[in-house]
């Protein structure tokens, strides 16, 4: 890969990196747009997650005393299970119709009270087992686990470091089964190390800027900003890769 590629990799990384380790979402889904520019989706996709998985597991590292055990363990007894079936459940589905469904889902979730249909304003704790199988098959499909899990994230007893730690937990488990799964199919982690050697100090970097900006962000400004970051994502998955870009994007 020339340096120009890897050094436009690195900047991506670092920024990518700081905008997750600040609000929680966003980068992964900025990450496998650029990495597409460059790899093929078979390579991108598992690619993206050896790089989301140095940052998120350093967010995970930095910020674990805030993590709520009792929503993780949930989610993550369904994420291999959910991710080996991944591939065969959405292999009849194009990536646009999931970006669609996903993008439309949140804006609901994040626009209708959390589901007030259940009875309550949050989401009960079992409905964390079947929230790890869609984790899981989504992270062999599409890079948006995040955001897909964010607006579940939003609850009275979470405050900032506890929605960003968990999430970064939910990303790690995400990122080491897509791994894995790509793995089985012909992925070689070995054969990118190239790209990976370079963005990794960018996204060490990034994590730990973006790391010291939450911790001097006030809570009111952290939810404003993460639920305006899900909402754009959202919105972009909607509106651009779901409705215009098939049609005048290309």
């Amino acid at each position: 890969m020339p340096w120009t590629e890897l050094a436009l990799l690195s900047c991506v990384s670092f920024f990518t990196s700081a905008l997750t380790a600040v609000v929680g979402a966003g980068g992964g889904a900025i990450m496998i747009a650029t990495l597409l520019l460059f790899m093929p989706p078979a390579v991108a996709i598992p690619f993206q997650g050896m790089v989301q998985l140095v940052g998120a597991g350093g967010r995970t590292l930095l910020l674990r005393r805030h993590i709520a055990w009792s929503i993780l363990w949930r989610i993550g007894l369904f994420i291999p299970p959910g991710a080996a079936l991944g591939l065969w459940l959405f292999q009849g589905m194009s990536q646009r119709t999931i970006e669609l469904l996903i993008g439309s889902f949140v804006l609901l979730t994040l626009f209708s009270g959390r589901f007030r249909m259940l009875g309550t304003h949050e989401m009960p704790l079992w409905g964390f087992f079947p929230l790890g199988f869609a984790i899981g098959a989504l992270s062999v499909t599409v890079a948006v686990v995040a955001m897909f899990s964010g607006p579940f994230m939003i609850r009275k007893d979470m405050n900032k470091q506890a929605i960003n730690v968990t999430m970064a937990a939910v990303a790690v488990m995400g990122h080491i089964t897509k791994i894995a799964a790509f793995g089985a199919i012909g992925f070689r982690p070995q054969q990118q190390w190239q790209p990976f050697m370079a963005m990794m100090p960018a996204i060490l970097l990034g994590t730990y800027f973006g790391g010291r900006i939450l911790y001097r962000m006030s809570e009111e400004f952290f939810m404003w900003i993460f639920r305006a970051s899900l909402t754009g994502l959202a919105l972009k998955l909607v509106l651009w890769d779901g409705l215009i870009r098939p049609y005048f994007g290309s």
